[in-house]
């Protein structure tokens, strides 16, 4: 009788796992849909799809400036932007959604496969389900959903080759997942490293795991495979990773990555990070259950038990040693085993607490109850936390209204980096009109309704945007027209403005080498517009400068803006492609002097690549950029200097100047 409860439960569990298994993934996924069609934009999301995202697949692969580049899972955010809208918030986020999914039905396996207990693999899967972290990645369109997928088939495929007869297919899974996920987040690497150890010790040193352990057959094929396996993912990712290696450097060095002031220090505050992002909130209080899992779990073999330890601290030791820990974020390959040692530590718990009632029923009640108070916990965070976090404004309607408060050849500035997305389209359809047309009918601005520009605290802010703020805050005429969400448009000029410059002007103007040494060429089978570009070629040691005198004296009586639109191919994605210098001699009171005119790149954070139309077979992507500086009155002789770096060439084209008075 005894034992009756325990055979209740595990043919319960055998005879309607497979509904079971259904419900709780169907579950997981009601959760992550809901809000998936949220606007698009939060936090890294944004720059994501801004730098890379909308770009183009070859430069996705060749270019790392920002660690936001998730090279594989942007391909596919590319791809599906492109077929279905750059604002199909649901198709963005598509990929993320199935690999979270995924994720959950790999985290059964596994769980499956390293206890003997079906109900510890059930427990497993509902946790990961209701977890709030998961959630939010399987709904974001970021690659850490991948990375939880794709270590849990690894460290599972890993598993089956150590254990089958034959594993062709899992060594496949091995090599693709592996490279699939150091191609999704470099710092995957160091999940590799911890694998490769466990793996090691298994099969050259076993004498470390006392009782049982892993059962190996034909164990010099099983060593061959792994080694094979190694050679093939690292010559995968060398060649993937060539373009890219030293602009990674590069940005990990400046994003400063280790992020804390020692590594010691970065390794005692990653630590918690870790456990933090994995168990938000009130659900770090069950992280003392990985620990009962760890050691009471009714494990199949003791050398799994190390396996955790091992993945968990050994890339801890690595960030440590080589400086390159990076954020909380970048560990959560860790989030499968500690979800399935937590479930162990839930079961082992609700077990113990089972030998104390007699009923049957009961018993089975009580059983359940760790998990059912960590699932109600993590609800709670979903849906009061989690959810509400995430609401944005109506992106939509907000491109809807600046559509309508903007005519076709305005030049739209955005001074809320988290909306560049939703006017990012009008931006992108307008400052193409004004090249094509070289016409500018107006300057408009987009800011927090909240944050007037009389009561902007510009402190901070220096030289072009200081002026602006400043100048606009003495102005009694702005107007502020609410484009939903809390934010605004100011309409900041009201004529339209003096085009300065002809079109093809870059490539018919007689420019100068005044600095250092290259060639100036024109071509005709590349360019953004009119007849030819300008092509700008440094020598390999030496980087140039190209000036243009711009013909006529330009007076201005009201205190206005100066906009210089620009297209730019830069044929090295790991040199810089400098901002166009512009000087002027100005006269005031009959007196004349020479200064630097201080212009500044309006929607920094929009990286605008539009392909080229015309004539040649291989089409380029030119980078369109526009600037914008303010100007007192005065009588203005203006001088355009541009550079080129050394071993480096620059094609130029789309370059138009225009006049504007604010209003």
């Amino acid at each position: 009788m005894n034992h009756t409860p325990y055979i209740t439960e595990k043919s319960i569990l055998k005879k309607y796992s497979t509904i079971i298994i259904s419900l709780i993934i169907f579950l997981g996924a009601c959760l992550r849909l809901y809000q998936i069609d949220r606007a698009l934009g939060g936090g890294d999301e944004n720059h994501m799809l801004l730098y890379f995202g909308y770009t183009h697949l070859k430069y996705i692969a060749t270019t790392y400036f920002d660690a936001s580049n998730h090279v594989f899972h942007t391909m596919m955010v590319n791809l599906m932007s492109r077929w279905f809208g750059e604002e199909n918030a649901i198709a963005i986020r598509l990929p993320t959604f199935i690999f979270g999914i995924a994720g959950l039905g790999m985290i059964y396996k596994l769980a499956l496969e390293i206890f003997i207990s079906r109900k510890t693999a059930l427990i497993a899967l509902i946790i990961s389900a209701v977890n709030p972290i998961h959630i939010y990645y399987s709904q974001t369109a970021r690659g850490y959903s991948l990375i939880m997928f794709f270590s849990t088939a690894i460290i599972y495929s890993s598993i089956q080759i150590l254990k089958l007869k034959s594993s062709k297919w899992h060594v496949v899974s091995l090599i693709l997942c592996s490279f699939l996920s150091i191609y999704t987040l470099p710092t995957n690497i160091f999940f590799m490293f911890a694998l490769a150890a466990w793996l090691a010790i298994v099969l050259f040193a076993p004498q470390w795991f006392k009782n049982n352990r892993v059962n190996i057959k034909n164990k010099e094929q099983k060593v061959l495979w792994f080694v094979c396996s190694a050679l093939i993912i690292t010559i995968l990712l060398f060649f993937s990773y060539l373009p890219l290696y030293d602009q990674i450097v590069e940005t990990a060095r400046n994003h400063s990555l280790l992020t804390f002031d020692t590594k010691s220090a970065s390794v005692l505050n990653l630590l918690p990070g870790i456990i933090d992002k994995i168990f938000q909130g009130p659900l770090k209080y069950f992280f003392p259950f990985i620990l009962i899992g760890l050691i009471c779990g009714k494990i199949r073999c003791n050398s799994y038990r190390y396996l955790l330890l091992i993945i968990f601290f050994l890339p801890l030791a690595i960030a440590a040693s080589s400086g390159a820990g990076g954020f909380p974020r970048n560990h959560l390959f860790n989030f499968p085993l500690f979800t399935i040692f937590l479930a162990a530590g839930l079961s082992v718990t609700g077990e113990y607490i089972d030998k104390w009632f007699n009923s049957v029923n009961r018993r089975i009640l009580i059983m359940i109850l760790p998990v059912a108070v960590y699932s109600l916990t993590a609800l709670n965070v979903v849906l009061f936390e989690h959810y509400p976090s995430t609401k944005t404004l109506d992106g939509n309607l907000y491109k809807e209204k600046v559509l309508q408060n903007n005519k076709s050849n305005d030049l739209l500035i955005i001074n809320d980096a988290n909306n560049y997305l939703y006017a990012r389209s009008v931006y992108k359809t307008n400052i193409q009109n004004i090249i094509q047309e070289n016409r500018l009918s107006g300057v408009n601005f987009t800011k927090e309704f909240s944050n007037n520009i009389k009561e902007n605290k510009a402190s901070k802010d220096r030289g072009m945007w200081l002026q602006l703020v400043n100048m606009l805050k003495k102005d009694d005429n702005l107007k502020y027209i609410d484009v939903s969400g809390g934010k605004e448009i100011t309409k900041l000029s009201k004529r339209t403005a003096i085009p300065i410059l002809s079109v093809d002007f870059e490539s018919t103007a007689p420019w100068q080498i005044t600095q250092g040494k290259g060639k100036i060429s024109k071509i005709k089978d590349h360019r953004l517009s009119g007849i030819q570009s300008l092509k700008l070629t440094a020598s390999p040691k030496e980087s140039m400068i190209a000036n243009v005198s711009i013909p006529g004296e330009y007076r201005v009586k009201k205190t206005s803006f100066i906009v210089i639109t620009l297209g730019t191919k830069n044929f090295n994605p790991n040199m810089i492609v400098y901002h166009p210098l512009l000087t002027a001699s100005i006269g005031i009171n009959n007196q004349s002097k020479k200064v630097k005119l201080l212009t500044r790149k309006i929607n920094d954070g929009i990286n605008l690549q539009i392909q080229e139309k015309k004539v040649a077979k291989d089409k380029y992507y030119w980078k369109l950029n526009a600037f914008l500086g303010v100007l007192p009155p005065g009588s203005y002789n203006f001088e355009l200097f541009l550079k080129c770096y050394k071993d480096n060439s620059v094609l130029y084209d789309g370059l138009r100047m225009f006049l504007i008075e604010t209003i």
